[in-house]
């Protein structure tokens, strides 16, 4: 495999390992067990480290090793601000610009995998449905920002772990924002939106704590 493909595979398979909730905030990595772990090369993986560096994944701690980012209250709260204003804005700005096809296959697939008890494929729906939404936005600087947002979120759900209360609450609380997409009524698909990251903020912060 070219140099560049061996990079590519390094850095996908440590980001995995982190947004997927193997490597939890706060782990302490080494470069000697990733090269194992990936088989490449020392070189290759620290270039892949700092690219999630970058993305603001892990710390690089020079002559200590490499810390998987750990998830402060301020910043989970940060995290919520940030969302709790520019989703709802994308939804009353860009709403008609979201596919309507695409809406309604996602929150179709949503229905099936919590009907089927799913809930890993209802965490990754989740996930798609929020991006389907903000990638409506035309505006590059949101969809980097919210790209960003929707991996920080899944950390912090790989940490809260499946509560199966939480998946039904969930999935009300979609239901009435796609719904109100559908019927295009943008104010209650917003306020919707707002009401749901309200409630995911509440309880991020008491696993946290």
């Amino acid at each position: 495999m070219p140099r560049a493909g061996l990079k590519q595979k390094a850095y996908r398979e440590i980001r995995q390992r982190i947004v997927g909730g193997e490597f939890i905030p706060g782990t302490v990595l080494s470069e000697s067990g990733l090269v194992e772990l990936v088989g490449v090369s020392r070189t290759l993986v620290r270039e892949a480290l700092s690219c999630l560096e970058q993305e603001g994944l892990v710390r690089i701690i020079p002559k200590c090793g490499i810390a998987v980012k750990s998830l402060s209250v301020q910043e989970i709260n940060a995290l919520f601000e940030m969302r709790t204003i520019l989703e709802p804005y994308v939804i009353r700005r860009y709403a008609d610009r979201i596919p309507r096809d695409q809406l309604l296959s996602t929150w179709r697939a949503m229905e099936r995998a919590y009907m089927e008890s799913d809930a890993e494929e209802q965490y990754r729906l989740d996930a798609q449905l929020h991006r389907l939404i903000h990638e409506s936005a035309a505006n590059p600087y949101i969809n980097r920002i919210m790209e960003q947002a929707v991996v920080e979120n899944t950390r912090i759900r790989a940490l809260m772990g499946t509560i199966p209360s939480r998946l039904k609450d969930s999935y009300e609380e979609h239901r009435s924002i796609v719904e109100a997409l559908l019927a295009e009524r943008c104010e209650d698909a917003a306020a919707a939106m707002e009401a749901h990251l309200r409630i995911a903020h509440q309880l991020a912060l008491q696993k946290l704590l």
